[in-house]
């Protein structure tokens, strides 16, 4: 029996809808690219990705309508009672119109499309554009792009890594972890029903139950193989945590905090003020009166607030006075240039110290994921040396039109 070439249509991945649509919405000849892709799908090499090759310009966004098949031909209702190893792009449903999303590049192999960039930075996206000029938006959706560009490249490349060195024992504790977690997302959204789990899931969080479950799995595989690829080259030494401790002794013995005061007073005027302190009167009170005092009286003679360290004046016996100084108390005065100076310390706040003991196991983490990410860095150099993918600066680009279009749509734009 012949099929009909919609039904044929039907089965090539959406990959390939996406192509012929781009190809007839442009303009040009599509048969040629039929036929190719066509082969390609019967020959089991449909997706079709170059490595570090140049990607055709961006995919528009596709809605293919497919025509309902007869009612003694329909297949029966796809479920999600079981999820493949490998993430694998869905089957088009029949008779509704629905849209392929813009292919922006790809990873070892993999489409990668725009809502994966996209969908994590929405909500900052639209801030932006609510908030900034539009050549700022660019800019600044230009930087968060290629961050997000970034990550899902790295992403995508250590869970080959990580698919590939997984042991069947490794395998069978994964597709175990998949099902318990199913039925756990089942239980809590779906009161034991998936389709109403699926529902829920995709009303709340824009993934459905099968989508969850894959994202859940590449976490999962991440998870595995930095514990078993990472980690174990983490060395952290008792003598590495002594070290840390001495190089930020500061952090851990923090010196007092003194709140200080000054009278400067010229030649004139510095005898009456001996004599007023001499008789007891208030420091702060003789500081405020700008008859005597040439510094800040307005603010009762206020040097600082919070002055810290074992320097806080230049002159070094009048420094060496006030460290010696205790609440409350002030100098005699001491000639400067051509002043007298006195200076008061009204208060001292001592911050609780911490001994090494107190503080090791906190140095051992932050030291722990200091090297984390110094060894992930070089993994990620690795792998991005060694993988295969759309160039970066492509797939930016790519994305920006996506996100122009999404976000700043006709005479909005720059």
């Amino acid at each position: 029996m012949r099929i009909p070439l919609w039904a044929r249509l039907l089965a090539l991945p959406a990959v390939v809808l996406v192509a012929l649509s781009a190809c007839r919405s442009s303009g040009h000849d599509a048969e040629p690219v039929r036929r190719q892709l066509a082969d390609q799908a019967r020959s089991g090499q449909s997706e079709g990705m170059v490595t570090r090759a140049p990607e055709p310009a961006v995919i528009e966004p596709a809605t293919v309508t497919a025509p309902s098949m007869p009612a003694a031909t329909e297949p029966a209702e796809p479920t999600s009672s079981t999820l493949p190893d490998s993430p694998s792009p869905a089957a088009p449903m029949a008779g509704p119109a629905y849209t392929i999303e813009a292919l922006v590049g790809q990873v070892n192999g993999r489409p990668v499309y725009a809502g994966r960039i996209l969908d994590p930075i929405d909500e900052q996206l639209r801030a932006l554009v609510r908030t900034q000029p539009p050549q700022q938006f660019v800019r600044k959706a230009r930087e968060l792009i290629a961050s997000r560009v970034d990550q899902v490249i790295f992403d995508q490349l250590i869970l080959g890594e990580a698919e590939r060195m997984l042991s069947d024992r490794q395998r069978d504790g994964l597709r175990y972890s998949l099902k318990e977690k199913r039925a756990e997302l089942v239980r809590k959204h779906g009161r034991g029903s998936e389709q109403i789990a699926d529902k829920v899931l995709l009303d709340t969080t824009g993934k459905d139950l099968v989508q969850t479950l894959r994202e859940e799995r590449e976490r999962m595989l991440v998870q595995n193989y930095t514990a078993q690829q990472i980690v174990p080259k983490i060395d952290v030494t008792r003598s590495d945590i002594e070290r840390y401790y001495q190089q930020n002794i500061e952090q851990y013995q923090p010196a007092p905090q003194r709140t200080i005061h000054m009278i400067v007073a010229d030649a004139e005027h510095a005898p009456t003020v001996a004599q007023r302190l001499a008789a007891g009167e208030s420091f702060l009170t003789l500081a405020a009166d700008a008859a005597v005092n040439t510094y800040r009286p307005a603010q009762a003679g206020l040097f600082a607030e919070k002055a810290a360290g074992s320097k806080i004046f230049e002159n070094a016996d009048l420094n060496a006075a006030t460290l010696a100084l205790k609440p409350g108390g002030h100098t005699q005065g001491m000639p400067l240039e051509d002043h007298t100076v006195w200076v008061h310390v009204d208060k001292i706040e001592q911050s609780r110290a911490r001994s090494l003991q107190d503080v090791q196991a906190e140095i051992e983490h932050h030291l722990r994921a200091q090297q984390l990410q110094v060894l992930t860095i070089q993994y990620r150099r690795r792998l991005l040396k060694d993988g295969s993918f759309t160039p970066q600066d492509q797939m930016i680009n790519a994305v920006m039109e996506v996100a122009l279009s999404r976000y700043m749509p006709g005479p909005s734009r720059p």
